[in-house]
């Protein structure tokens, strides 16, 4: 049978990365040749804004708040309002995400949330992409040792893992957000994981996996969407947030009324050219029918 721990074992041969993995293919402030997220769900590049529909989820949002991580919250997303991303606020009251199938004037830039200066902010047209956070890697490796499929300590890993994404959200690699430094962001990680709350302090989470998976899932929020959405779907982690959006889907393109997508369309290519291989059929299916994996 497969064996994960010899894989493992070569894999850490070459060893793990500890420090976010950036990319930059040679962005510039002109026209089509923007960061991407800028350019898509913030500013053109004359910094003028280019919708209204870059607003952050309400899972994330109820998630942050209720877990009192108003560090990350106020980097993660914008203060309903600010349609620039240039104020702060410590206030959870000030931020508010889209529900599954949330729609209409109640979502506007004046009423809702978009997503924050941790990926877009006003001017800054040119900021590297996060290709991969060093935080998975360190939920990976946590993942790994409390399976007992390698050496280390998970509680550590996972720590590691949770205090990551608080220097992402603070950190000057990608032009300063607010003023935090490494430091502040340390201390409130250090806060967040000794405050006794279960999914977030170790020593409080009974299920120690569903911890790891969940805080995963956080760092992963405006970074990597489709991993976030496929370790949501791998682990059914958190399993008490409801709404949460696989990409290529809006708030406004699911009723309430459905189930949450369990998959992705094909494109309508495949199902022309190659619809042998693409059996499913039908407008139902992303909801019922799980791919393999997909426990």
């Amino acid at each position: 049978g497969y064996n994960p721990a010899a894989d493992i074992a070569s894999i850490s041969a070459d060893g793990f990365i500890d420090a976010p993995v950036l990319a930059n293919p040679g962005f510039l402030k002109t026209a089509g040749k923007l960061n991407w997220y800028y350019a898509n769900y913030g500013f053109n590049e004359n910094d003028a804004p280019t919708g209204d529909f870059r607003k952050i989820g309400g899972p994330i949002v109820d998630w942050l708040k209720n877990s009192g991580d108003i560090f990350r919250l106020s980097r993660i997303a914008s203060a309903k309002g600010d349609i620039n991303n240039d104020q702060f606020s410590n206030s959870p009251a000030d931020y508010v995400g889209v529900p599954l199938g949330g729609s209409g004037n109640a979502y506007l830039s004046a009423t809702a949330s978009a997503m924050g200066r941790m990926v877009i902010k006003k001017g800054d047209a040119i900021r590297q992409l996060i290709f991969m956070s060093d935080a998975e890697a360190y939920f990976l490796r946590a993942e790994a040792v409390q399976r007992g499929w390698m050496a280390g300590s998970a509680q550590s890993l996972y720590e590691e893992g949770v205090r990551r994404p608080f220097n992402i959200c603070a950190n000057t690699y990608a032009t300063a957000i607010a003023t935090a430094t490494t430091s502040q962001a340390n201390t409130a990680a250090n806060t967040y994981l000794a405050g006794g709350l279960s999914q977030a302090d170790w020593t409080a989470s009974a299920d120690k996996l569903k911890a790891i998976w969940v805080q995963k899932w956080v760092s992963l929020v405006n970074i990597d969407g489709s991993e976030a959405w496929a370790e949501y779907r791998r682990t059914n982690s958190p399993s008490n947030t409801s709404g949460i959006l696989p990409v290529g889907y809006t708030a406004q393109s699911v009723a309430t009324s459905q189930a949450q997508p369990v998959r992705l369309y094909y494109p309508l290519r495949e199902s022309n050219v190659n619809t042998a291989n693409v059996p499913l059929t039908g407008s139902t299916y992303v909801f019922t029918t799980r791919i393999f994996w997909d426990a």
